[in-house]
């Protein structure tokens, strides 16, 4: 659903767990079109899974 003129930007904020990512990620390019959701931010090891700011090696190894 594409918007002319929108009056509102749709960001979805996900957490992708390391057991479910391929799944979770694939549920998101599928559903995000759909639902008019503008914006997806994808977050990892976020709240109880945190580690504090993981460095971009982990986030690969994460991934």
């Amino acid at each position: 659903m594409k918007k002319e003129n929108p009056a509102a930007w749709y960001s979805l904020r996900r957490t992708l767990p390391p057991w479910r990512f391929g799944e979770t990620l694939a549920d998101l390019l599928e559903l995000a079109p759909r639902f008019g959701i503008d914006e997806v931010i994808v977050k990892i090891d976020t709240e109880e899974f945190s580690h504090g700011h993981p460095d971009w090696d982990w986030a690969e190894r994460y991934r």
